[in-house]
């Protein structure tokens, strides 16, 4: 079974801290490394592509991401999956705080 999660080193930074972001991908116990899209929407709904990105031969990825207003963002991560795994999605909310 494939499993895609994405998970923050804080749910709730305030305006100019930022959130280191861990995106993993397994087959089970055994981490793959494929292409992984990730994408959140603004508070204001507007989507913001954060890209397509490779996880590593673990199965991790790892971004940071600095924040400049305050509001609700929910962060995705897809595998869209392929000839031999299935495709798998995960998410998480950031609440960012006023200073």
């Amino acid at each position: 079974m494939t499993t895609l999660t994405i998970a923050t080193s804080n749910r709730n930074p305030v305006v100019d801290s930022a959130a280191t972001f861990t995106v993993t991908l397994m087959e089970g116990t055994t981490g793959l490394s494929k292409p992984v899209r990730i994408w959140h929407f603004l508070p204001n709904g507007e989507l913001h592509e954060n890209g397509t990105h490779y996880s590593g031969v673990d199965g991790i990825y790892t971004f940071t991401h600095k924040y400049a207003s305050a509001g609700q963002r929910v962060y995705y991560a897809e595998f869209t999956g392929d000839e031999t795994h299935l495709r798998s999605k995960g998410s998480v909310t950031v609440n960012v705080r006023s200073k």
